[in-house]
């Protein structure tokens, strides 16, 4: 999933991405991921949603809230 949307791949990162949290719902990385992927394909409900789950695993890292900012909080 990661390599996919580090290669502008956003829509086929989406399915990988959903089953690492299936497999391991505490991945920060797959969450901001998840997240930054929804929002390039036009889903910014689900982007938001993501993105909020990063900021709850690691509430100190800024790139959440900064993705959130984006997309207007």
């Amino acid at each position: 999933g990661l390599a996919l949307l580090n290669t502008n791949d956003a829509k086929g990162a989406l399915d990988p991405l959903r089953r690492a949290l299936t497999v391991e719902p505490q991945l920060f990385d797959a969450h901001l991921a998840l997240g930054k992927a929804r929002a390039a394909t036009g889903d910014a409900a689900g982007a938001k949603e993501s993105l909020r789950a990063a900021q709850q695993l690691r509430p100190n890292d800024p790139r959440p809230a900064a993705e959130l900012a984006k997309l207007g909080g």
